[in-house]
């Protein structure tokens, strides 16, 4: 019954090593002749990122690699509350596994360009990652699951909103869409304020500020993009004020929400 119990944390386990290895040999490969960075730059959405800014994933990796050792057993020393993660990491373990699995397969649609397939995807991933979060957020969770828990489901889900965003924006691109007669620039605009209330808001719903710090590091990046000689090199002012400006509130949220907590 024991080993009956453990069976959904490997599951999810192996999951994760064969998602961290598919992302390596995406690239090394590279699956599909191409690279993940090449096919973010086949499209060029005025949403998207500088290439730096992707170095999150391996940070996501690290995170998740961490709590993949958590839900086996490790980290959970002493007395109390490590032996009560065991439920909640088994609950948590089906939908670590869709994430796992929607990602892999994200990664092969990715770099063949099915771009629609890949939103799809990502949808699904970011439906698990919902999942992972509501269940986190209805537990008194301690410092430990706190750290190799809720934190490392926060980056990624964090993450997981931006690529939304961005394949979303892609897509687009990919599809020549005129944009109903609005200008690529302010749809770019209402994109990026949705994007800046949106993870304001979830800072509160979540109690997660990790979520806050993913927008301030993803939207710095699409700034970095617009401003330097490799990116957009300034050519659309109005979308670097708008950076400017979701970056000033997310960081004010942030700034609010770390006030509040620390007066409780």
């Amino acid at each position: 019954m024991e080993e009956r119990k453990k069976q959904p944390c490997q599951a999810a386990a192996l999951l994760y090593v064969l998602m961290v290895a598919l992302g390596i040999l995406a690239d090394a490969l590279p699956v599909g002749g191409v690279t993940t960075e090449q096919t973010w730059a086949r499209y060029p959405a005025l949403f998207t990122p500088a290439a730096g800014t992707f170095m999150i994933w391996p940070v996501i990796e690290a995170l998740l690699l961490l709590y993949t050792l958590y839900q086996l057993g490790v980290f959970q020393w002493g007395q109390g509350r490590g032996a009560c993660a065991t439920p909640l990491t088994q609950r948590i373990a089906p939908w670590y596994c869709l994430c796992s699995a929607a990602n892999m397969l994200w990664v092969v649609a990715w770099h063949y360009h099915f771009l629609l397939v890949s939103l799809v995807l990502e949808g699904i991933l970011l439906y698990g990652l919902t999942r992972v979060m509501l269940l986190l957020r209805g537990e008194r969770l301690c410092l430990r699951e706190r750290l190799f828990a809720f934190l490392p489901f926060s980056v990624w889900f964090g993450w997981a909103l931006v690529t939304v965003m961005a394949n979303a924006a892609m897509l687009i691109v990919s599809l020549g869409w005129a944009g109903a007669g609005i200008s690529p620039e302010t749809w770019t605009i209402v994109l990026l304020a949705a994007g800046a209330g949106l993870s304001s808001f979830l800072v509160f719903r979540l109690e997660s500020p990790a979520v806050g710090f993913v927008f301030l590091w993803a939207y710095t990046g699409i700034l970095v993009q617009h401003t330097s000689f490799s990116g957009w090199d300034g050519m659309y002012q109005g979308v670097i004020t708008a950076v400017i400006a979701c970056l000033a509130a997310i960081l004010a949220a942030l700034v609010v929400f770390l006030y509040r907590r620390k007066g409780t």
